[in-house]
């Protein structure tokens, strides 16, 4: 009887495991029609069972072998007696494991996370360090002189105080503004009446300015100057004045009584003012006596003409020359003489004009003028005539600035 029951118990415990082996093989179908984290992981558990039973099974066998080796029946009894209850524990753990697997369903698999990595911020590189600002170049010291231009009046009217052929005096007081001389004051003179002041009180409107040009006297020695001033506007207490010393003009006049007008001719150039220029360009003005030397065609000069040269600088790279010759101009004036130039230490030391009047951008003569070397080659083609002449610079003015 005992050894039927250990068989019974071993064929529910087979019973088991075939039953599990068929939902394995049930499992195995699912997981490759559906291959999914879930089916997979039940078919591993399933195996997991199947493995554990066959143990237990094979277990029972063994011990079902010894029991009846034994003689003691007693002995046997107890034997079977412990088999079979382990048996039928085993097949109350496997049942239960069985419902719980069924009812619970196994937990999710953990969906791997993306791993996100952020990209290092982009490398700046630093601003530049903020240049030093540069000091400004230190300003010239302000100075003033006085220039005075001798005039005579030429026409009188309305009740005028003064009279035709009077002999008057314009003076300036001029300045320095940068590069150009400024109109500081202006007084009209004539005799002891002082006919006009620039600071003298008055009612109503006034425009004025005014500018003037500096230029190293004659004979290098000094300078002198040209004046262009204005002062008009409808007022009462003093005159309207306008004066233009390169036209040798001077007007003056009032449009409330006692209405008059004065005009007067004035000399062009102030006299000769000592001391240092206004403008540090003057003193790079080369002034100096040329002779003629040689003429080819039909110039307007003899060999051994005389001829005064004068090249100013009127720009970094740009200097304004006249050639005139027994008061015959042969290059620039009347607003030509633009030429390019170059400085040496204190003075012009070439000047270069490579175009003829009747060449595009021409207007006066090619001109070609080396202060170093003392020669001066003029070339002119106009109207179908050619002429050219070469002077050669008076070693004693040597083209010496002052």
């Amino acid at each position: 009887m005992r050894r039927m029951r250990y068989r019974d118990e071993r064929d529910a415990l087979r019973h088991r495991v075939d039953n599990l082996e068929q939902d394995l093989a049930v499992a195995r179908k699912e997981l490759e029609a559906k291959d999914d984290h879930e089916q997979q992981r039940r078919v591993l558990q399933l195996e997991e069972r199947v493995g554990a039973l066959r143990a237990m099974l094979s277990d029972v066998e063994h011990e079902l072998a010894q029991v009846r080796a034994q003689k003691p029946a007693r002995s046997r009894g107890l034997v079977a007696v412990a088999v079979g209850g382990g048996v039928a524990l085993l097949a109350v753990l496997a049942a239960v494991f069985l419902i719980r697997s069924s009812a619970e369903p196994p937990p999710p698999m953990p969906v791997p996370q993306p791993v996100v990595t952020f990209a290092p911020p982009p490398t700046v590189a630093p601003l530049p360090a903020p240049e030093p600002a540069r000091p400004e170049p230190p300003k010239p010291p302000s100075r003033t002189l006085d220039a005075t231009w001798s005039a005579k009046v030429t026409k009188v009217t309305g009740e005028a105080p003064v009279k035709v052929g009077a002999t008057c005096a314009v003076k300036g007081k001029l300045g320095a503004d940068g590069s150009q001389a400024k109109v500081r004051g202006v007084v009209l003179q004539c005799g002891d009446a002082v006919l006009y002041d620039l600071a003298g009180k008055f009612n109503g409107m006034s425009q004025r300015g005014g500018a003037a040009a500096e230029e190293l006297a004659p004979n290098g020695v000094g300078q002198r100057y040209a004046m262009v001033f204005d002062d008009v506007g409808a007022r009462t207490g003093k005159p309207q004045l306008s004066v233009n010393t390169e036209k040798r003009s001077v007007a003056l006049w009032t449009e409330s009584a006692p209405a008059f007008r004065v005009e007067l001719a004035a000399d062009t150039w102030s006299g000769v003012v000592g001391g240092e220029p206004l403008l540090p360009t003057t003193k790079q003005t080369l002034l100096a006596t040329a002779t003629v030397a040689k003429v080819n065609g039909p110039a307007p000069v003899r060999k051994g003409d005389s001829c005064r040269v004068k090249s100013a600088p009127a720009r970094e790279d740009k200097c304004v020359t006249i050639v005139e010759c027994k008061g015959r101009v042969l290059y620039g004036g009347e607003g030509l003489g633009a030429s390019a130039c170059t400085i040496e230490g204190d003075r012009v030391a070439t000047v270069t004009d490579g175009t003829t009047s009747e060449q595009e951008g021409g207007g006066d003569p090619a001109l070609s003028l080396d202060a170093k070397a003392g020669t001066i080659t003029v070339v002119e083609e106009k109207a179908g005539k050619k002429w050219d002449i070469a002077l050669t610079i008076d070693p004693a003015t040597g083209g010496t600035s002052r």
